[in-house]
Parts: structure tokens; sequence; C-alpha cells
């Protein structure tokens, strides 16, 4: 069952990126819902100094978050 909610959850995302039209307010919201999945970080870089990324994604996340802000306020 997670792998199955995992692959939708894919399929949704890659129409999230493919589309080429103006979102509307309910996908706003899931992006924002998406996006704050993302910006939760694993803490690798605090084991043994390694680090997958998830600093750099939660950057990534917390902008384009401000940035979905902006565009549902308007």
């Amino acid at each position: 069952m997670i792998k199955t909610a995992l692959k939708e959850s894919k399929k949704l995302l890659q129409y999230f990126i493919d589309c080429n039209e103006d979102f509307t307010d309910e996908e706003i919201e899931s992006i924002k819902h998406f996006l704050k999945a993302l910006k939760a970080g694993c803490g690798c870089d605090d084991y043994n100094g390694f680090d997958c990324g998830c600093g750099h994604r939660a950057f990534l996340s917390d902008e384009a978050l401000s940035e979905l802000k902006a565009v549902s306020e308007n």
C-alpha cells in the first residue's frame, strides 16, 4: 500500500511539473503540502557528516512556499 501511494504521489507531482497552465487554488494547496513534506529533513548530516541534500531541499521548499504565498494572495 505504501508503494502504491508513493507511485500515485509521483504521478500527481509529475502532472504539476508538466503543467503549463496557471494552477488552481486547490492545486496550489496540494503543491504546498508536497513542498512541506519535502522540507522535512531526514537529519542525515547529523550522522557521520553525510548530507543527502535535505538541507538544500528545505531551502528550496522555503523559497517555493514564499512564491506560492505571493501567488495565492493575488
